[in-house]
């Protein structure tokens, strides 16, 4: 295993016992195809929305600004997001109820772009006059 992987067997192992945990708790393993999402309450409360992707830290920061102006825009609230190379953070307070699947639909091919220039171009969470989500 060794020769094959290039690394020692029990680091190996420990990899293989961390996607294996990953794939328990989550149900799926992200990919660069796939993004896996969870959520939960953190100690004080506050609700964490986790957008597992392994598109390293540049793509995912592009990934938490946009959808962090689709966030504002839905609910009409500012919100915090990091990015790191294997994930994008959302924080969100309760008033944040939605469907988790939904998430998905907040951003698309056709729509990332736009949405990723607002979200540079603009600081503050407002909405157009007339405009929906």
């Amino acid at each position: 295993m060794e020769a094959l992987a290039g690394i020692e067997r029990a680091v190996a192992e420990q990899v293989v016992s961390y996607l294996a945990a990953g794939y328990v708790e989550l149900g799926a393993l992200p990919t660069t195809e796939r993004f896996v999402i969870e959520r939960f309450f953190d100690d004080t409360g506050g609700m964490q929305l986790v957008v597992h992707s392994p598109r390293g830290a540049r793509v995912n920061r592009a990934l938490g600004l946009a959808l962090r102006k689709r966030f504002c825009r839905t609910f009409d609230f500012e919100l915090q997001a990091a990015a790191s190379d294997d994930a994008v953070v959302l924080s969100l307070g309760p008033q944040h109820s939605f469907p988790l699947e939904e998430v998905l639909g907040f951003l698309s091919p056709g729509t990332v772009r736009d949405t990723l220039i607002q979200a540079v171009l603009r600081r503050r969470c407002s909405r157009p006059a007339g405009a929906g989500t």
